[in-house]
C-alpha cells in the first residue's frame, strides 16, 4: 500500500439511480471541491467496475472513501475493501443517490448535502460489522461442468443395459468409437480368459487398441484404455461401492455435483428464497422504480415453490419450506421493509428472520407488518439472531442475494467478520 492520503476519494456509480447519480454528481461537484481542497474521484465503467476501483484506491493509499450511489453501489466497494484488505484502515462514508438506499435508513445518513458535507465534517464514526457468505453456485457449476465437456471433445457413455455389460465410449467426431459387448451377442474381437487368473483382454484387429477386464477377489476393476494414453477410464466397485471416474487431458472434468464455493461481503441485509428470487425477476423488469420490488413482492407469490431446507445456527436446527430467510445487519431492505428489525450494525451477530411456508392470502393479509418491524409476530415467522448460519437445500431451489445484488443458488453459510469497517454516520 502507498502512503496514506486522508483527503476524501469519492467513487462513483454513474448508473445509480438510472442515471440520476451521474446528473447529481454533476450538479455538486464544484460545491464538494470548495468544501473539500485536495479531494479525488474516479467513476466505474464497464469495464472497471466499483469493487476493481475501491481495491485500486485502497492499495493506491486512500483511507477515506466515499461510495456515491444505492446499496449496490456500497456492496461492490465493500468487497473491493476486503480484497485489498483495507478494513481497519478504511473510514467510509456512503452518499445515498442510487434508488435503492435502504443501508442508509438504519445510518440515519443525511439527503440533503449541506447536512452530508456537515455529517463528513464532524467524522463521527462506528465500528460497522461485515458480512460473510459463502455459498456453493450449483447451478452455476454445473453448467460450467457442462462447458468442460463439451470443450474436451469427448462424449462418455456408461450403459448396462439389461445385464448385457455394454459400455461404449465415443469422440463428438466420431473417429473414436470403441464398443465392449458380450461375446454371445458379438464375435469382433477374442475374448480369452487364462484359467484361474479372471483376466480376459479384448483386442482389436490392427492392436491398435487395448482394453482390460480384470477381476480380483470381486473388486471389479475395469480399465478401458485407447493406445494414445490420453483417455483412461476406471470403474470400480468395492462391497457394492461404486466408484466411477472419467479424466481426459483435453480438459479437467468436475463432478457436476460437487459445487466451487464462491465468497462475498455485504452490510446490509441477504436474502434467500422468495427475497432473492423476487429480485432477479425484478431486475428483467422494463419498470424501474424504487416501488417495484414490493409490488412485485406481491405479483409472484403464485408462482413461487418453497424450497426445503435445513438451518443451523448456534447449535439450534430447523428443517421444512420456507418462504423466505433473511440476514440482517442493517434493519431495511427491499425499499423500506423491515424483515430483520433485530438487526444492529454493530452488534457481534447476525440478525436472523425466517419464515416458514406461508399461504399467499395470509402474506397479503399481513404484509404491512413487512413495514411496520412487527413480521415476528406473524405465525410461522423466527426472529433470533446467531454468530453462524449454515443453511442447506434439501430440495427445490434456494436462491441469494446480498445488498439488492443478485449472487445465486446453492447451500449458504453466513458469519460475520471479526474486523470492522470504519462508517461515517
Amino acid at each position: 500500500m502507498d502512503a496514506p492520503s486522508t483527503s476524501w476519494h469519492f467513487l462513483l456509480n454513474p448508473a445509480a439511480g438510472r442515471g440520476k447519480a451521474k446528473r447529481r454528481w454533476q450538479k455538486i461537484l464544484p460545491r464538494l471541491q470548495a468544501t473539500l481542497p485536495g479531494m479525488s474521484w474516479a467513476e466505474s465503467t464497464t469495464e472497471t467496475g466499483l469493487a476493481a476501483l475501491a481495491e485500486a484506491a485502497v492499495r493506491a493509499g486512500h483511507t477515506h472513501l466515499v461510495g456515491i450511489g444505492g446499496d449496490g453501489t456500497h456492496h461492490d466497494i465493500l468487497n473491493g475493501i476486503v480484497a485489498a484488505n483495507g478494513l481497519g484502515q478504511v473510514t467510509y462514508a456512503p452518499l445515498p443517490l442510487g434508488s435503492g438506499n435502504d443501508w442508509v435508513r438504519t445510518l440515519r445518513t443525511p439527503r440533503r448535502l449541506e447536512n452530508w458535507l456537515t455529517m463528513l465534517e464532524q467524522e463521527k464514526t462506528i465500528e460497522h460489522a461485515v458480512g460473510q457468505l459463502s455459498f456453493s453456485d450449483q447451478y452455476q457449476d454445473l453448467e460450467a461442468s457442462r462447458s468442460d465437456l463439451r470443450a474436451s471433445g469427448l462424449k462418455r457413455t456408461l450403459e448396462d443395459p439389461s445385464g448385457s455389460n455394454k459400455r461404449t465410449l465415443e469422440d463428438t467426431s466420431g473417429s473414436n468409437k470403441r464398443t465392449l459387448e458380450d461375446p454371445s451377442e458379438s464375435n469382433k474381437r477374442t475374448l480369452e480368459d487364462p484359467s484361474e487368473s479372471n483376466k480376459r483382454t479384448l483386442e482389436g484387429t490392427s492392436g491398435s487398441n487395448k482394453r482390460t477386464l480384470e477381476n480380483t477377489s470381486g473388486s471389479n476393476k475395469r480399465t478401458l484404455e485407447g493406445t494414445s494414453g490420453s483417455n483412461k477410464r476406471t470403474l470400480e466397485g468395492t462391497s457394492g461401492s461404486n466408484k466411477r471416474t472419467l479424466e481426459g487431458t483435453s480438459a479437467s472434468l468436475r463432478d457436476a455435483s460437487r459445487s466451487a464455493s464462491q465468497v462475498r461481503y455485504f452490510l446490509n441485509v441477504a436474502g434467500m428464497a422468495y427475497d432473492a428470487e423476487v429480485l432477479r425477476r425484478a431486475e428483467k423488469s422494463p419498470i424501474k422504480h424504487r416501488l417495484i420490488y414490493p409490488v412485485l413482492t406481491l405479483l409472484f407469490l403464485r408462482d413461487f415453490v418453497a424450497p426445503t431446507v435445513r438451518i443451523t445456527y448456534d447449535g439450534q436446527l430447523w428443517e421444512g419450506p420456507v418462504h423466505t430467510i433473511n440476514l440482517g445487519i442493517g434493519r431495511y431492505s427491499g425499499g423500506g421493509m423491515r424483515l430483520v428489525p433485530q438487526a444492529e450494525p454493530t452488534a457481534r451477530t447476525l440478525a436472523l428472520t425466517f419464515a416458514q411456508r406461508l399461504s399467499a392470502w395470509r402474506i397479503i393479509a399481513e404484509s404491512w407488518r413487512f413495514y411496520a418491524g412487527s413480521i415476528g409476530q406473524v405465525k410461522g415467522v423466527t426472529l433470533t439472531s446467531a454468530t453462524s448460519v449454515h443453511i442447506t437445500p434439501l430440495s427445490g431451489r434456494l436462491e441469494l442475494e446480498a445488498d439488492g445484488e443478485w449472487l445465486g443458488d446453492g447451500q449458504v453459510k453466513a458469519r460475520l467478520l471479526d474486523e470492522k469497517l470504519r462508517v461515517v454516520i
